[in-house]
């Protein structure tokens, strides 16, 4: 039995050998496994990179075609802000004008061609439209004096109000008077006509921004456009005129000749009051609720206890436009207007970033808005009394823009 088993069994040195050779063989199996994954990762790479390569290439293209949407801008506001300057260079003249400026030239009123109609009804009850008048291109605000009833009546004698406001001013910042007419039981008023609304630059500003197609406005065009209307409100307080509706919407642009930079110009006047100088006072109430300051609020909510207001009425109307140049929306817009009376009435500034919106302006953009929110806060205060004059606005500006440069 011993003799069989021997046959039948595993010798000692077969044994070893067959160890050997699953060793051997186990050996093989981790190198082919490490060679296969060693190729998966590659392949992994590979694919890595190809991704990686695939974002660098679409990233190239959005910042090309955002170059290219930055150049076609551009391109389009050179050809408008050259058609401007022609507008600019023209002063409308009486014949008793000419031996004064020989080198003005006098436009024909007469032969006015409307190119589109820019709004069906401004404030005053006047159609508003682009019209082409001797080659020049105008705003045309024209009102039927035929009209009949009281509303009607009270409408022109608005409208023909704003004319004689702004037929006596002149100024950079200030929408320019060309020339008005009535004519067949029409009354006319031309003005300059400008490239956009401070409304619209904000929306398209706004709107690119969302799309990162742009930043908010840098501190420095913040400080230009401040300077301007603050330029322009400082003449209309100084000829005893309140604007009382100052906003967005009835202040106007041009481009500069350099990307990002604007001049503004206040206008629409239907609106504005002829007042004594310095301490002039009015209570009627008159405005848009987003840019009232809290003395008109109080006196809508409260007439028989309320003050008059002052010239420094506007001076919160103008901090309200800052505020939306920097936060790109309206002030107090996150609120119902029921909700936005009380705030303003107790003087409480909307707040920076909006609660509606907290990434707008950012951080980093509110550190470098600093000094003009000090600004903003001083012209935002509550007691008018307390608010600075514009002469001192101006003084805080020009010296914010030293820094700057």
């Amino acid at each position: 039995k011993e003799g069989a088993g021997e046959k039948e069994g595993i010798s000692s040195e077969e044994k070893e050998y067959l160890l050997q050779q699953l060793q051997q063989l186990q050996q093989l199996y981790l190198k082919q496994q490490q060679q296969l994954q060693q190729l998966k990762n590659n392949n992994k790479q590979q694919h890595k990179q190809i991704l990686e390569q695939q974002e660098y290439y679409e990233e190239r293209m959005l910042q090309q075609k955002q170059q290219l949407d930055q150049k076609i801008k551009r391109i389009q506001r050179q050809q408008q802000q050259q058609e401007e300057e022609i507008t600019n260079s023209i002063t409308p003249i009486t014949p008793r004008d000419n031996n004064k400026n020989p080198h003005s030239r006098t436009i024909d009123f007469t032969h006015a061609i409307i190119t589109r109609r820019l709004a069906p009804t401004g404030g005053s009850g006047a159609d508003i439209y682009s019209c082409d008048v001797d080659g020049v291109s105008c705003v045309l605000k024209e009102y039927l004096v035929e009209k009949k009833g009281n509303l009607e009546k009270q409408a022109l004698e608005k409208f023909s109000h704003e004319i004689d406001l702004i037929e006596g001013l002149k100024h950079p910042n200030i929408v320019r008077y060309l020339h008005h007419v009535e004519r067949r039981g029409i009354l006319r008023l031309f003005i300059t006509r400008y490239e956009t609304s401070l409304r619209k630059e904000i929306t398209n500003r706004a709107l690119d921004i969302k799309e990162d197609l742009d930043d908010p406005y840098p501190a420095s065009v913040i400080v230009s456009l401040f300077s301007d209307l603050v330029d322009g409100l400082e003449y209309l307080h100084s000829h005893g005129i309140m604007h009382r509706d100052l906003k967005s919407d009835n202040i106007f642009l041009n481009f500069g000749k350099q990307g990002g930079s604007y001049t503004a110009v206040i206008g629409d006047f239907d609106t504005a009051k002829w007042v004594e100088t310095g301490a002039g006072q009015t209570r009627t109430i008159v405005g848009t609720i987003n840019y009232l300051a809290p003395e008109l609020v109080q006196l809508m909510v409260n007439p028989r206890d309320a003050q008059p207001y002052s010239l420094k009425a506007d001076l919160w109307s103008l901090s309200m436009v800052i505020y939306e140049i920097m936060c790109l929306q309206l002030p107090y817009g996150e609120f119902h207007m029921t909700e936005a009376l009380p705030l303003i009435q107790k003087g409480l500034r909307p707040s920076i970033p909006p609660s509606n919106q907290p990434d707008i302006p950012d951080v980093e953009t509110i550190h470098n808005y600093k000094q003009i929110i000090e600004i903003f806060e001083k012209c935002s205060v509550l007691d008018p009394e307390q608010r600075p004059h514009t002469s001192e606005v101006k003084a805080m500006l020009k010296k914010l823009s030293k820094n700057e440069t």
